[in-house]
């Protein structure tokens, strides 16, 4: 999954970082300019094993992202 957060808080980003840490999801992240950055989660099955439990990390970190700010 791919996912573009652009004018949040430096506050902000760091919840994200923290939630990301939190639940031990597979993520590459980029800056996107000076105002964003990029985040590419990778799925459960990108561990081959544990993918239940992977997918209920993903699950209970979505609402981070959909808490940030709509454009």
């Amino acid at each position: 999954m791919t996912v573009n957060i652009f004018k949040e808080t430096a506050p902000r980003y760091r919840h994200i970082f923290r939630a990301l840490k939190f639940h031990r999801l597979i993520c590459d992240v980029q800056a996107n300019g000076p105002d964003g950055y990029t985040f590419q989660l990778d799925g459960p099955l990108s561990l081959f094993s544990s993918t239940q439990r992977y997918g209920m990390q993903l699950s209970q970190f979505l609402p981070t992202i959909f808490a940030v700010q709509a454009l």
